[in-house]
């Protein structure tokens, strides 16, 4: 960045030393036309015809000088544009390489979440509204619903939380925010898959109380 900033900063002096050299050209012709139409007729007109060529002289030094300051300036203001150059060459890869990066993750993120949502959506339906008991159908063939569902969100908080490291690592932020998030949601969802299964459990616990005979009716 320092050889861009070195660039802007040279702008002014190209743009002085130009507006100098074009201010010392005019006056050059000027000069010259000057004592061109100057008529020699006398001791004043001999003194300003000298009085011309002094200027003549000394704006002629002037330009000579504001030509080499120029030509140095240029060729600085080139060397800081190849620098800078070279600059935007190595960033834009950097920048390439971090957009891979962050695409890459952003699109391993989004099959996480579908896949979050695929799995809170059968939770829910699974889940029974507050009163509502399982039927003896739905209890014997819940177990083998949920055992799966367990195992795909132990999966998925594996994968939100190792998005989350790589975030980290890579230093995006945002990303690592919303994995982070991400893994509590798929954490609050495998809690809710098991409040399911102990309460299906409960109710067969207590199915098992109610059917279970007494002693008097054994004798």
């Amino acid at each position: 960045m320092r050889g861009m900033v070195n660039s802007v900063k040279q702008l002014p002096i190209l743009s002085q030393s130009a507006r100098d050299l074009d201010a010392d050209f005019a006056e050059i012709e000027a000069l010259a036309d000057q004592l061109e139409r100057l008529n020699l007729d006398s001791t004043r007109a001999f003194a300003k015809a000298q009085q011309i060529l002094a200027r003549f002289g000394e704006c002629s030094q002037r330009i000579g000088g504001g030509i080499q300051a120029l030509a140095q300036a240029l060729e600085q203001a080139r060397h800081n544009a190849e620098r800078a150059v070279d600059l935007v060459s190595s960033r834009a890869a950097f920048i390439q390489q971090r957009q891979q990066e962050n695409d890459r993750l952003v699109e391993q993120f989004g099959a996480i979440a579908g896949e979050v949502r695929k799995v809170t959506e059968i939770i829910d339906q699974l889940r029974k509204p507050d009163g509502s008991k399982l039927s003896p159908e739905e209890k014997a063939a819940l177990p083998a619903q949920l055992a799966p569902l367990d195992s795909v969100l132990e999966k998925l908080i594996g994968e939100a939380h190792r998005i989350k490291l790589a975030a980290r690592d890579a230093n995006l932020r945002n990303l690592q925010r919303d994995a982070d998030s991400l893994e509590q949601s798929v954490a609050s969802a495998r809690r809710k898959l098991g409040d399911l299964g102990a309460h299906a459990r409960g109710d067969f616990g207590m199915a098992g109380e109610t059917e279970r005979p007494r002693a008097s009716e054994l004798n």
